[in-house]
């Protein structure tokens, strides 16, 4: 059966000469099923895990292995090659390999990986799992999503991580006993009789003083102590212990370079400029047919190479510095080897890698020959994507090289415009518009992923760009469907996709049809009628918005886009949730994700699930809300602040355009759950999101969230001018639904808003109809809902109400209206209602009826005064 590992799952062999380091390997075998050993480059971990498995294998126990490297930070990418060890553990199970090879995997890693696990087949085999180089992993998504995974994994596995850092905060839970589970840079020092005995075996005899000074020149440590080992004698120059690399590489050119032949030290300066090779590789890069002989000898001698499965070897990261900063020093032609390095990489399908190499070399040709055959051969998830950026970002692209091919602009702005780097975006899009003429002249067939780039520039207006539209160059058609870039960014709503097509609400949408409509082709008809069922709705014309959302529905029929479809779908559900009809939503909902289960389109589970858990906290459902929060996806550490702190300020998350939605719900989930200052950390990241991206209901949506949240705190003035703003941002375009939406957990925002709106000391730009309407609409979503604040704990701090508050109570309670009570008392109305509006606030009702109640049950009111 044709295996699905590769060189990266076979263990480096264990040197010849090794000493059993019985301590250590007692340590190994008493640290639970979970042990961390986190220490140097240089400390000995990978052969101390290899001296790990080699006693294990002796006990009957089966080693697995995975060799990590920074193109790992993709979910897919990392659990695929996770599950491919997996199967290699139980080649015969089939069941576990169609999970492996299911088409839809990469858009559901985890839980497949979480399937494949339940199909292991029991055995009696024993199992040590090891992650090399696991400070390379720093995906959050990886570190939140693996605990999780790996607990799942039957008892007679046993896992092992090396890196050169202390555990990710993710990845603790995992270790019990920390004092057990976790070896340290000290744990793995050689003692003086473990070194004494090491050189014995190398054929050297060390006295009690010389092998005092190799410890205090090496602190312990293997890599130094091979160095010194494999000088001529025992030399220790005056370098503090903690200064390993220092020594290890001092002894590397005083005491072995030199005496190595010409032909050798051009040999490991040639292929240092790789971080591992093949024979072919190594040869291809010197140009010596004997690479391979090479590279054997050189494992042979233990020579700090390390060989990996059959074919694949590695210098030893600290040997690896030295030699690149000696090619640095000895003028040989880098940038010649780094391009042979992206051709060999290229050639193996090695994308990613190539990349890197290519971008090292600085040559035109092959650049744009990676990142072409990247675009045309993969076809990345925006999560993918995202990840493939960060990874991207450390090569940066020689200076010069999208000026002189502008079309590279686009993936400049595709990967900043994932990541919200809103600076990298404008940039390219001034530079995409500054070469739209020699784009459309010499490169023709990318005008029209050009143009579509263009018109998303927030900073422009869109109307004003449907005007000039005409003006652009024409796109040469190659087909009749939409098959450029994401349209929807996977977000839910279309007219908030990726860009905010708020400004459309008033305006023709017919006018679509003969400019921006043009690069949608088949989507057009489907694209409008969500933005009609859209603006309806956020205007609360809840027939009209029922009618463009079903015939939406109707029009996606004919479109094969699962974005889009997914859109209609979820406008639709929209309309039901503010009509309130329970029966209709459940079954949308349930038609949707039939859709998403029979079309593959898994990779937007994320925002459906959003969606889903965002309806469900409308009731402040905790358990949705706990739920959403244990998704592996979603970081639980956006704020990083408690809750007593709500208004301190504190560094914002940057949030990925196409994960906003997501956001949201997060935000919902920790104010259901009473996290407020989990809640007001994303808000506030959402609110410096929307203001940079230019999105004015993500702003709309968030100062409401903020509102909402002030108030069920107790910061009652900081919520009115929070809706305020928000409010002054909708009232043009007359959208209502967006606030409105917020049922009681707004109403008393609302109220407090309307009574100021109405004052005559009132100088804000705010309707009192048009926030008078919200106010109903609100007050007739609370009555559907319970609201998102209503988990929220009281102040248990006593009300104290003063003299004048207590005495227009009482006016209250003996049936007296506002007017009455000012002309009895002799105050000005104003002043009553500021009163009473105090009074209102600290017993935390919102009418005359439950305040009058509230007081009496205080104590503030005498019996006899009854409402």
């Amino acid at each position: 059966m044709l295996s699905l590992v590769n060189e990266k799952c076979i263990p480096a062999v264990l040197p010849e000469l090794c000493i059993p380091r019985q301590k250590l390997m007692k340590k190994l075998k008493t640290g639970g099923r979970f042990i961390y050993i986190g220490a140097p480059a240089g400390s000995g971990k990978t052969v101390s895990a290899l001296l790990w498995n080699s006693v294990c294998e002796l006990e009957k126990r089966k080693s697995l292995w995975i060799s990590l490297d920074a193109y790992d930070n993709v979910p897919s990418v990392f659990y695929k090659l996770l599950c491919a060890v997996f199967c290699s553990s139980q080649p015969e199970n089939e069941n576990m390999r169609s999970l492996l090879t299911d088409t839809a995997f990469s858009t559901s890693p985890v839980e497949h990986t979480v399937r494949l696990i339940a199909e292991m087949q029991p055995d009696e085999s024993l199992y040590t799992l090891t992650f090399d180089d696991l400070h390379l992993l720093n995906n959050p998504d990886v570190l939140k999503s693996l605990p999780m995974v790996l607990k799942r994994l039957p008892n007679s596995f046993t896992v092992l991580f090396l890196s050169r850092n202390e555990p990710p905060e993710q990845l603790r839970a995992l270790f019990r006993d920390e004092k057990t589970a976790l070896i340290d840079r000290e744990a793995l020092r050689f003692s003086e009789n473990e070194l004494k005995a090491y050189y014995r075996s190398l054929g050297l005899v060390l006295t009690d003083e010389e092998a005092g000074l190799v410890l205090m020149a090496t602190g312990g440590l293997a890599i130094g102590i091979n160095a010194i080992a494999k000088s001529t004698g025992i030399k220790t120059p005056g370098i503090e212990s903690s200064k390993t690399e220092y020594v290890f590489a001092n002894y590397i050119r005083e005491q072995l370079w030199e005496s190595w032949d010409e032909g050798l030290r051009a040999f490991l300066l040639k292929t240092s400029v790789v971080d591992e090779m093949t024979e072919e590789l190594a040869a291809t890069l010197t140009g010596r047919k004997d690479a391979g002989k090479i590279l054997h000898e050189l494992y042979a001698s233990n020579t700090f190479v390390s060989q990996v499965g059959k074919d694949l070897f590695r210098y030893h990261h600290l040997f690896l510095d030295f030699l690149r900063e000696m090619a640095k020093e000895s003028g040989i032609k880098l940038t010649a080897l780094y391009k042979t390095a992206a051709k060999y990489y290229l050639d193996v399908k090695q994308y990613l890698v190539a990349r890197h190499y290519a971008v090292q070399s600085g040559n035109d040709g092959i650049i744009l020959k990676v990142i072409h055959q990247f675009n045309q051969y993969t076809n990345p998830l925006l999560d993918e994507y995202a990840a493939y950026s960060k990874i991207f970002s450390r090569d940066v692209l020689p200076k010069g090289i999208c000026d002189r091919h502008p079309y590279l602009y686009t993936s400049i702005m595709e990967g900043a415009w994932i990541s919200s780097d809103t600076k990298t975006v404008e940039h390219a899009w001034d530079k995409l518009r500054e070469y739209l003429p020699v784009i459309a002249l010499k490169y023709p067939r990318m005008l029209e992923t050009v143009i579509l780039e263009i018109c998303v520039d927030y900073r422009k207006s869109f109307a004003g760009m449907i005007e000039s539209f005409s003006r652009l160059p024409s796109i040469i058609r190659l087909s009749k469907r939409y098959q450029v870039s994401t349209l929807s960014l996977q977000l839910p709503f279309v007219h908030r996709s990726i860009r905010d097509f708020s400004e459309l609400a008033n305006d023709d949408l017919e006018k679509l049809a003969g400019s921006f409509g043009r690069l949608l082709y088949d989507l057009l008809p489907t694209v409008k009628l969500c933005f009609l069922s859209a603006f309806s709705l956020e205007k609360n014309r809840l027939d009209e918005a029922l009618v463009y959302a079903l015939k939406a529905k109707e029009a996606s029929a004919n479109i094969s886009s699962p974005e889009i479809i997914f859109c209609a779908c979820n406008h639709l559900s929209a309309v039901y949730l503010a009509t309130g009809n329970e029966a209709l939503l459940k079954a949308s909902l349930a038609e949707t994700e039939h859709y998403l289960q029979k079309s593959g389109a898994r990779f937007l589970d994320r925002n459906f699930l959003a969606w889903k858990t965002k309806i469900l906290l409308m009731n402040a459902d905790k358990k949705a809300a706990q739920e959403w929060l244990d998704n592996y996806f979603v970081s639980d550490d956006e704020a990083g602040f408690e809750e007593h702190v709500l208004l301190e300020r504190v560094p914002l998350e940057r949030i990925p355009l196409y994960k906003v939605f997501q956001y949201f719900t997060t935000a919902r989930a920790y104010m259901a759950l009473n996290k407020g200052g989990k809640a007001l950390g994303i808000i506030r990241s959402l609110i410096q999101f929307a203001r940079d991206y230019r999105r004015p209901l993500d702003l709309v949506e968030s100062l409401t969230l903020k509102a909402c949240l002030e108030w069920a705190s107790g910061s009652r003035g900081e919520a009115v001018v929070s809706l305020e703003e928000a409010l002054l941002e909708t009232q043009s375009r007359n959208f209502i639904r967006i606030i409105a939406d917020e049922g009681s957990a707004i109403v008393p925002v609302l109220k407090r808003l309307v009574s100021s709106v109405q004052s005559e000391n009132y100088t804000g730009a705010l309707s009192r109809a048009y926030v008078t309407e919200i106010l109903l609409a609100a007050h007739k979503t609370s009555q559907l809902y319970r609201g998102l604040t209503v988990n929220f704990k009281k102040s248990g701090k006593p009300v104290k109400l003063s003299k004048q508050q207590k005495k227009m109570l009482e006016f209250l309670a003996q049936g007296y209206k506002n007017a009455e009570i000012a002309r009895i008392s002799g105050l000005a109305l104003p002043t009553v209602k500021g009163h009473l509006m105090l009074a209102y606030e600290k017993l935390e009702v919102n009418n005359s009826m439950d305040a009058i109640l509230k007081a009496r049950t205080l104590g503030f009111l005498s019996p006899e005064l009854l409402p």
